[in-house]
């Protein structure tokens, strides 16, 4: 995507009932790399301060969860990755959970692989595995001190 020569990343922020749960949930459209990796920062950032204002947790007993949607990412490049390698600490540190979903073979899931980060961090098929798993990944436990080391 792009804005005037500029390529843009389109985040649809909208809640969405699950289950028993209301999760935040944010559409990701377009590519993710350096210049649009402030981008989802902000919308992430934004977001999580939205489900931990209340400051309760899910009706399963986690923390407040936001996913995103990564389905329409077309490309995502090392610097992207890192952006949602740090928002996953961020999120957990201000105490919430954040997911990744996407249909394989996802641009971003691909990435994930190639790096060696999929077993740190899951991507889900689709939001509804997104939201009922348990698992919080490595990247999580460590922003919020549940282990340590290698």
């Amino acid at each position: 995507m792009t804005q005037h020569g500029r390529r843009t990343l389109a985040v649809d922020d909208t809640s969405v009932r699950v289950g028993d749960e209301s999760v935040r949930v944010l559409r990701v459209a377009g590519e993710l790399d350096t210049a649009t990796s402030d981008q989802l920062r902000d919308a992430v950032g934004t977001a999580v301060g939205a489900v931990t204002a209340g400051g309760g947790a899910r009706p399963s007993g986690g923390p407040p969860l936001v996913v995103l949607d990564l389905d329409e990412v077309s490309f995502c490049d090392s610097r992207g990755l890192t952006s949602l390698l740090t928002a996953v600490t961020a999120s957990a540190r201000r105490g919430a959970s954040l997911r990744f979903a996407a249909q394989p073979p996802s641009a971003v899931q691909r990435l994930l692989i190639r790096t060696g980060l999929d077993d740190l961090l899951p991507m889900y098929a689709t939001l509804d595995e997104a939201v009922t798993s348990m698992d919080t990944s490595r990247f999580e436990q460590e922003a919020t001190g549940e282990v340590s080391g290698p």
